[in-house]
């Protein structure tokens, strides 16, 4: 009888304990993103208010990378983001900044060069000017100034995501707005929600579903460039 009504109890409990610990680990994704957007404010107060170049190639001084340095890895050698760990037989770094609690995304986040992670940079408007009007989809050139984001506070500078082709266990550092690309895509891993970091510093959890089409219905694609609801460009 005592074990039946301990089993009951238990029953009753876990859901509340899991929403809980799910409530957990967005509000710790969340302070990781709040600080992120503080270090990517860092690095733009030294650059002349251009945001970080989401590789090495693009607009900023060669750091070496080879290949290419990502962001991650820049911020790191500005001395930016700590290093929690190294391998020195092959160069990993471990950023536990860059590590979303509720991620599965196990493998390569700590990659050496800094191209994975759980955070994805908004690569097509803000870490490069690839898509700045609707008519330059193959130009590539440098990150985003400051100056140039009329919306801050309603465009994506990073957000939940993962690496789109093949290995799904990996987190992927920059993010792309269109949907078929090989690059990284929105990842709503906190409940059918992401996080979002956006251009003005703040974060927030933003509902969406449960797939990366949920991600893009909701925050926009190349598709709807330069209208109301894409949250990823600079001509709203």
């Amino acid at each position: 009888m005592v074990i039946a009504i301990i089993a009951i109890l238990a029953s009753m409990l876990l859901p509340a304990l899991s929403k809980a610990r799910e409530k957990a680990r967005t509000a710790s994704c969340i302070n990781n993103e709040k600080q992120l957007g503080l270090i990517m404010y860092f690095y733009a107060d030294g650059a002349g208010e251009f945001f970080p170049p989401v590789s090495d190639t693009f607009g900023a001084a060669n750091y070496g990378g080879s290949p290419n340095y990502y962001w991650p890895r820049i911020l790191y050698l500005e001395g930016l983001i700590p290093a929690a760990k190294a391998n020195g037989a092959t160069g990993a770094v471990y950023w536990k900044l860059l590590k979303c609690p509720a991620s599965p995304n196990v493998l390569y986040w700590f990659y050496y060069n800094g191209r994975y992670a759980d955070y994805g940079y908004n690569n097509d408007y803000i870490g490069t000017s690839r898509r700045v009007t609707g008519t330059d989809i193959g130009q590539v050139g440098p990150s985003a100034h400051f100056s140039k984001i009329p919306s801050p506070s309603q465009t994506i500078l990073c957000l939940d995501a993962v690496y789109t082709v093949g290995h799904k266990e990996y987190g992927f550092s920059y993010s792309s707005s269109h949907p078929s690309t090989v690059y990284g895509a929105p990842e709503p891993r906190h409940g059918n929600a992401l996080n979002v970091l956006w251009c003005d510093g703040h974060a927030s959890t933003v509902k969406t579903g449960p797939l990366a089409a949920n991600a893009y219905s909701t925050l926009g694609s190349w598709s709807n460039h330069g209208k109301t609801g894409n949250y990823w460009d600079l001509d709203k």
